[in-house]
């Protein structure tokens, strides 16, 4: 039983502690009896309306949250609506959410929902991703609050093509004596990106129909792959193409 009462005094007492979320409100029957001969009795009824403290914490669900997210994603692009719930009542029950750590550069915001959305334009180039912690504090008095964690990690977009050094314009002169596998230059680009898509490699793309020249994908090292002959060819103009490694779109 939760209640007890003096049977002299009629006062009702708490046997044990109430819990708002268990029951909200009680209806006692308490009867009085005389001590006469026959002994008389009435009853009444007594509700014991329970009211609600703040003594359950918000709680996250789940605590960690794992995002990716392309890169140069547009401002206003929703990344995720984390979740914090609350089993008080009234104000004790009404959550709020503040990003509380990790917002370089306040790159995100959150809403009033608890969707985090893009802030400001993001590049791989600068941060590669960010560990939010995002803070639920709830309407109660005193507030309590809890902290859960967004992992955003960013997906590279293919925003730099490989540039040639030189112009892209290469002289090299070779004699016509040179032994197969000589090489002739080495032709290089960079590409700003990162990962896959700033790796360049190498092909000769026009100019070496009889293949006399090869080229080394990943160093654009170039090499003799045939014997030379002046008195035919005195030139040669080869066209050599550079392209990052990104992943072709589908």
């Amino acid at each position: 039983a939760d209640f007890q009462i003096d049977s002299g005094s009629g006062v009702i007492e708490l046997r044990k502690r109430l819990d708002f979320e268990g029951t909200k409100h009680y209806t006692l029957i308490v009867r009085a009896t005389d001590g006469g001969t026959p002994g008389r009795s009435m009853e009444s009824t007594v509700i014991v309306t329970v009211e609600d403290v703040n003594d359950n914490s918000p709680v996250f669900s789940p605590a960690v949250y794992n995002e990716e997210l392309a890169e140069n994603s547009a401002i206003g692009t929703t990344v995720v609506r984390v979740t914090c719930v609350d089993s008080d009542s009234g104000a004790g029950g009404d959550i709020s959410y503040s990003i509380s750590a990790g917002n370089a550069s306040s790159a995100f915001v959150i809403e009033t929902t608890g969707d985090i959305v893009v802030n400001k334009s993001l590049s791989l180039e600068s941060l590669a991703s960010y560990t939010l912690t995002i803070t639920c504090t709830d309407g109660g008095s005193p507030h309590l609050s809890a902290d859960g964690t967004v992992v955003v990690v960013l997906l590279p977009e293919n925003d730099f093509s490989p540039v040639f050094t030189e112009n892209g314009r290469y002289v090299a002169n070779v004699s016509e004596n040179a032994k197969i596998s000589t090489e002739i230059i080495q032709v290089s680009a960079s590409d700003g990106d990162v990962g896959q898509q700033g790796q360049v490699f190498y092909t000769i793309v026009d100019g070496n129909g009889d293949g006399t020249f090869s080229i080394d994908s990943e160093t654009g090292q170039m090499f003799l792959s045939k014997s030379l002959d002046y008195e035919v060819v005195r030139f040669y103009v080869l066209s050599v193409n550079a392209s990052d490694k990104a992943p072709v779109s589908t």
